[in-house]
């Protein structure tokens, strides 16, 4: 088995077979390894050379060459996540001897870590009338964008005390306000969490 957390890059290492047939040194060995999930992301190598065939098309990657390049293709195997890709998924891989044709087949498991993204150092200009309020994200709201089900948290501070935040309460007595830390804060699911960004004032 392969494990990686979501969004790194991953390589295979240890984690792979080389070809260790010791009666074809010359002949064109030829291997595919199948994503079970064509959207999981790219298998590719740090190792290249113009005696190898290589393509990886539809989530299927196909090596072609001698023993020796395609276990030096293999020793610098990697695989690239797609963005926020985050489901466990295999690869069937099949090699096929270039004498008898016959095929040898085996299939990897990768488990992939979940990993919360998190909105840093937004920065973002907003302008209120005095004794009035302002929405804070009027036009270009914070969101999250990830879903993964589950509840999340969201916490927003004034780094003065120059007023409250919340969904236009009274002032003298905000839901989900702390007057002691200056601080609001609301749990809920992606929609709800998105749908108070989007109204906060």
């Amino acid at each position: 088995n392969v494990v990686y957390n979501e969004d790194e890059q991953v390589s295979f290492s240890t984690n792979i077979f080389n070809i260790t047939d010791s009666e074809n040194s010359t002949g064109t060995y030829t291997l595919t390894g199948d994503l079970s999930d064509n959207s999981a992301g790219v298998l590719g190598s740090s190792y290249s050379n113009a005696g190898l065939t290589v393509s990886f098309t539809s989530g299927t990657l196909t090596v072609a060459g001698t023993k020796t390049l395609v276990n030096n293709y293999l020793n610098g195997l990697y695989f690239t996540p797609a963005q926020d890709y985050a489901s466990n998924f295999t690869i069937a891989w099949t090699l096929t001897n270039p004498t008898s044709g016959l095929q040898t087949t085996a299939t990897q498991y990768i488990n992939v870590g979940n990993v919360n993204d998190e909105v840093i150092n937004e920065s973002q200009t907003r302008y209120y009338t005095q004794n009035g309020y302002a929405l804070l994200c009027p036009t270009d709201p914070i969101e999250i964008v990830e879903g993964i089900g589950g509840t999340y948290t969201i916490q927003l501070q004034l780094a003065d005390d120059i007023g409250v935040i919340g969904l236009g309460e009274s002032f003298s007595s905000p839901v989900n306000w702390s007057a002691a830390s200056r601080t609001y804060t609301y749990t809920g699911t992606q929609a709800q969490c998105n749908n108070i960004l989007a109204t906060l004032r």
